[in-house]
């Protein structure tokens, strides 16, 4: 379009001013990361699982990526996780509550970029 319609010029302007505390594209916030530590988009993709039960396999899968990450895991063991909501929950609920040197940095990493505002200051 020749003539760019304002209110798309308001949306990209406003798209300057999103706090990185609620930007799911900053650095550290992508693929599986990302689905396991922000929360909405845990919370989407969880609630289009099965919800089913947690099996004694899938926690200690889960154990095993909170430990090492996501990249010390085989892709059908990820594979496995990712279609486990209760996995998933699991796995959201130790990125969050869980002692930063209890997982691996990946997970602390991901969760120290939500505290972080837009102004510089930290959130509590």
């Amino acid at each position: 379009e020749i003539n760019v319609p304002e209110v798309m010029l308001l949306a990209d302007a406003a798209v300057g001013s999103i706090d990185p505390a609620l930007d799911p594209s900053a650095p550290g916030r992508h693929g599986v990361v990302a689905a396991v530590v922000d929360p909405y988009l845990n919370g989407v993709h969880v609630s289009l699982l099965d919800p089913g039960e947690l099996s004694d396999a899938e926690e200690a899968l889960a154990e095993r990526c909170l430990a090492g990450g996501p990249a010390a895991m085989a892709k059908p063991e990820m594979t496995e996780l990712m279609y486990s909501a209760q996995a998933m929950l699991f796995m959201h609920r130790g990125v969050w509550l869980r002692p930063a040197d209890t997982i691996h940095s990946v997970w602390t990493t991901a969760v120290e970029s939500y505290r972080h505002r837009l102004d510089g200051t930290e959130m509590v």
